[in-house]
């Protein structure tokens, strides 16, 4: 519960969109559809999420990565696209949650959006950013898009991320 604590904590102070957005019950698997601007502490107080704490807890990132991570990180803007119906995105996003949170990334710099089975978000966000499958996890420098993570990671959570941000650095 600690960590739970800790995490609405981080996430409450976010300077994000406001979140509006429509909810539904999902025909296929009868979970709860969140559609539109999001945020971690509505993702984390939705009571049907369990997803969300289960995931916190079980997750530990590399601290090694972690360290590498931190310092780069912070001049990037996160951009989350989620299915709340979706098991690829109840696995992934407390993970990516909890490398953020590992390497203290400024929370008012991650954007999250909830899409339906269609992909959609309502406020044409899905279009602007391409989104074919979630979760996607967008990183960009500016307007920039430097890379994404689609529906699965290849090595960890903490690695992709540090492999996109390093082959900036690379081709600098």
């Amino acid at each position: 519960m600690v960590v739970i604590f800790c995490f609405y904590s981080m996430f409450a102070m976010a300077q994000n969109p406001t979140p509006t957005y429509t909810t539904h019950t999902d025909s296929a698997n009868g979970s709860l559809v969140m559609r539109g601007v999001l945020s971690m502490e509505v993702l984390a107080k939705e009571p049907s999420f369990t997803w969300m704490e289960s995931g916190l807890k079980a997750y530990a990132p590399q601290q090694a990565i972690i360290s590498k991570l931190q310092p780069l990180l912070q001049q990037y803007t996160v951009t989350v696209f989620l299915g709340t119906w979706c098991d690829d995105s109840q696995l992934l996003v407390p993970q990516l949650f909890k490398v953020l949170q590992n390497a203290q990334y400024p929370t008012n710099q991650v954007i999250v959006y909830g899409v339906d089975r269609a992909k959609t978000t309502g406020g044409g966000q899905d279009k602007d950013f391409k989104i074919t499958n979630v979760p996607t996890i967008i990183l960009q420098k500016g307007p920039v898009e430097i890379g994404r993570i689609t529906e699965n990671v290849h090595a960890s959570m903490e690695q992709d991320i540090l492999d996109i941000v390093q082959s900036v650095l690379e081709h600098k």
